[in-house]
C-alpha cells in the first residue's frame, strides 16, 4: 500500500510540474515583465530581471492590461524607471497617471485609517487594521507604492454592533443595507458571514468591518484581534495590526482564497518576507502549519520563489517540492494568474470554469480534512444574504438550506433581467 501511495503521489507530482512548466512556457513576455517589476526590494537583481524580460518585442498595451488586472501600477512604474526600460510615451504617461492616483488615494486612506483608529480607541473597542496602510509600511516602508482598495478593520464578534455604531457615527453607511435583525439572525450572520461593507460617500471610502478573516476558521486558528498586536506608525498615529507571524498567515490565507489570481497579493507576501532573514522563513511556515494554513503558506512560498525570486532555506524548499498538494496548488495558482496566452489580462471569474478552479484550490487547502470540507459546504447553504432577508425562528433555521437554491435562482434571474434591460 505504501508503494502504491508513493507511486500515485509521484505521478500527480509530475503532472503538477508539467502543468506549471506548460503554463510558464506559454505565458506572454509582458507577464514576466510585470512579475519582475513586482520583486522586492529594489535591487540590481530586480533591474536585470526586468531588462531581461523586456529584451524582445513587447506589446505594451497588453502589459498595461496585465498591470491593471494585477493592481501593480506603482511597482511597474518604479521597476521600469529604475531598470531604464522606457515604454512608449502614451504608455509611460498612463502608468505615471495611475501611479499618482494610487499614491493620492493611499494618502487619503492613511488619514482615514488614523481617524478611525482614534474613534475605535475612544469607544474602547479593540481593533486591528489589516492590510492597507499598515501592510504598506511594514512590507514596503512606503505608503505610496502599494495599491489599496479599502480599509479593513477586525473586531471581536461580540463587539460588532458597537463597531457598526462607531462607523455610522463616523459618516459610514452599510453598502448593502440590512433590516432590523433578530437575535437569531445576528447569531447566524456572525457564524456564517465574515464582514460588512460600509461606504462613506463624502470621500468614496469603503471600509470592511470584519469579525473573522476567513469563512473557514480551520485555516486560521487563533488569529484574531485577541492576538498580541504590533503598532505601526502612520503620521502621528500608531495603528494596531498583526505581528509578522499572524500577518504572514493572514496574507497566505487571503491570497490562497482568491487562488492568487492577482500578482499584488503575492508581491505583498514576498515584500514581507524580504524584511526578515531568509533563515526565519521556515519559522513562519511552521507557525502557519500550527494554525491550519500550511497548505496556503506552502503555495505562497513556492510561488514567491518561482515568480518573485524569494530565497527559501534549502531544506524547506526541498520539503515543499516533495509535497504533492503544494505542487498542485502552485500549478492551480499559476493557471489562475495566467490562463491561456490571450487571457493573461482577463479576470479569473470571467474565464471558462474559473469558479471550478477556485473550488478545487479551496478543497486542496484543507488537506483532506472532512471537518474542513463540511464547514465549507455549510457555508454554501447558509448564505448571509438569505439570512438577512428572512427572519426565521431558531427552531426553523434549517429552512435556510431549503431556500438556498430557489433564492439563488431568483437572484440570478433578476441580475440577468437587469443586464438585458441595461443592454
Amino acid at each position: 500500500m505504501g508503494l502504491l501511495k508513493r507511486a500515485r503521489e509521484s505521478i500527480v507530482g509530475r503532472l503538477a510540474e508539467a502543468l506549471t512548466t506548460n503554463r510558464l512556457a506559454n505565458a506572454p513576455p509582458e507577464f514576466f515583465i510585470a512579475a519582475a517589476c513586482s520583486r522586492w526590494p529594489p535591487s540590481e537583481t530586480r533591474q536585470n530581471s526586468i531588462r531581461a524580460a523586456a529584451k524582445g518585442p513587447v506589446d505594451w498595451e497588453r502589459f498595461v492590461g496585465i498591470v491593471d488586472r494585477h493592481r501593480i501600477w506603482g511597482l511597474a512604474r518604479q521597476g521600469l524607471t529604475q531598470a531604464g526600460v522606457a515604454p512608449p510615451g502614451e504608455i509611460d504617461n498612463a502608468l505615471t497617471a495611475k501611479t499618482w492616483a494610487v499614491s493620492r488615494r493611499n494618502l487619503v486612506l492613511a488619514a482615514e485609517t488614523a481617524r478611525l483608529c482614534r474613534l475605535f480607541r475612544e469607544a474602547a473597542i479593540p481593533a486591528a487594521f489589516v492590510k492597507g496602510v499598515t501592510l504598506s509600511v511594514l512590507a514596503y516602508g512606503d505608503i505610496a507604492i502599494k495599491h489599496s482598495r479599502d480599509i479593513d478593520i477586525l473586531v471581536l464578534p461580540a463587539r460588532v454592533m458597537e463597531a457598526r455604531e462607531v462607523l455610522e457615527r463616523a459618516g459610514y453607511a452599510l453598502k448593502h443595507p440590512l433590516p432590523a435583525l433578530t437575535e437569531t439572525q445576528l447569531e447566524l450572520l456572525l457564524r456564517h458571514g465574515k464582514e460588512w461593507e460600509f461606504l462613506r460617500e463624502a470621500s468614496e471610502i469603503t471600509t470592511e468591518l470584519h469579525w473573522t478573516l476567513t469563512h473557514n476558521s480551520l485555516l486560521m486558528r487563533d488569529v484574531d484581534v485577541s492576538c498580541p498586536l504590533a503598532g505601526v506608525p502612520v503620521g502621528d498615529a500608531e495603528i494596531p495590526t498583526f505581528r509578522i507571524e499572524e500577518l504572514f498567515v493572514y496574507l497566505c490565507v487571503h491570497g490562497a482564497r482568491h487562488s492568487w489570481s492577482r500578482m499584488k497579493w503575492l508581491a505583498d507576501v514576498a515584500a514581507l518576507l524580504a524584511t526578515i532573514p531568509s533563515t526565519d522563513i521556515e519559522g513562519l511556515y511552521r507557525a502557519a502549519q500550527r494554525r491550519g494554513s500550511g497548505g496556503c503558506a506552502a503555495q505562497a512560498l513556492l510561488l514567491c520563489e518561482r515568480m518573485l525570486g524569494a530565497e527559501l532555506p534549502a531544506a524547506l524548499r526541498a520539503e515543499l517540492r516533495r509535497t504533492v498538494t503544494a505542487l498542485l496548488l502552485e500549478a492551480l495558482a499559476l493557471d489562475a494568474m495566467l490562463g491561456r496566452v490571450v487571457q493573461a489580462d482577463v479576470e479569473l471569474s470571467a474565464r471558462a470554469f474559473g469558479n471550478l478552479r477556485d473550488l478545487l484550490s479551496l478543497f486542496l487547502l484543507g488537506g483532506g480534512s472532512y471537518v474542513y470540507v463540511w464547514r465549507g459546504v455549510t457555508r454554501l447553504f447558509f448564505f448571509p444574504e438569505d439570512i438577512a432577508a428572512f427572519a426565521l425562528p431558531r427552531r426553523l433555521t434549517w429552512v435556510y438550506v431549503i431556500l438556498r437554491l430557489p433564492l439563488w435562482a431568483l437572484r440570478r434571474l433578476k441580475h440577468l433581467g437587469i443586464r438585458l434591460v441595461s443592454g
